[in-house]
């Protein structure tokens, strides 16, 4: 019974399991230029990780986040990105010239997997 009791202690709350489950984001951000940047984003809460991948290159990236209550936050050594949680707004500021990009996410539609 002791063993039954400690197993309910750590394992999560079927809803808290929910809430850190990756999500899939479908992104873009405004070039200068008028053009649209289309990337897919990934957002693990649990692993405390995003994964990005610019549809019109090929570069994909993983990168470690930070998950607050209102957004995610993610960098290298060029830029950082944020991901509001509520509106889904997506801002990328480049560090070396101090300009920056805007955009929108929505959460991406996965086809159910057969395994």
């Amino acid at each position: 019974m002791s063993l039954l009791i400690a197993v309910a202690l750590v394992a999560p709350a079927p809803q808290e399991a929910a809430q850190t489950a990756p999500v899939n984001l479908t992104c873009y951000l405004d070039q200068p230029s008028g053009a649209r940047t289309m990337m897919d984003v990934t957002a693990d809460e649990a692993s405390g990780s995003v994964t990005t991948f610019v549809r019109s290159t090929g570069f994909r990236k993983r990168y470690a986040a930070v998950f607050r209550p209102g957004d995610v936050l993610f960098a290298d050594s060029l830029a950082s990105y944020r991901i509001d949680r509520v509106d889904l707004s997506f801002t990328l500021a480049l560090k070396d010239i101090g300009s920056g990009r805007s955009g929108k996410c929505e959460v991406a539609k996965v086809p159910e997997r057969a395994f």
